[in-house]
């Protein structure tokens, strides 16, 4: 007979699948035949390009997915990591200097 899950268990792997759901869905919104078509199908000024055309001449550089706020409130995902090395780095300096006689 199989194991009743407990609610923690099942909301744990609950939250792991919109996890994965979560990472797939950036993942695919990060490829540029995929933005070509959203583009194509939701832009009026796209409509009549082709998805080749829009894909090798409509987008400068990878698209980047979850590292700009969306937000003026929020903190950009480069910023973040730049501050938190920053952090690191003083209390680095911090914890040298204290222990100095």
């Amino acid at each position: 007979m199989p194991k009743k899950q407990s609610l923690i268990a099942n909301m744990i792997d609950i939250a792991d699948k919109e996890a994965q759901y979560d990472r797939q869905s950036k993942r695919l919104l990060s490829m540029t035949v995929i933005l070509a078509w959203i583009l194509k199908s939701c832009v009026d000024e796209f409509r009549d390009f082709s998805i080749a055309y829009i894909t090798n001449n409509c987008f400068v550089g990878k698209p980047e997915v979850m590292v700009h706020a969306l937000h003026a409130d929020h903190v950009d995902s480069m910023e973040e990591q730049q501050t938190q090395k920053i952090i690191s780095r003083l209390n680095r300096l911090l914890s040298i200097s204290s222990s100095r006689p």
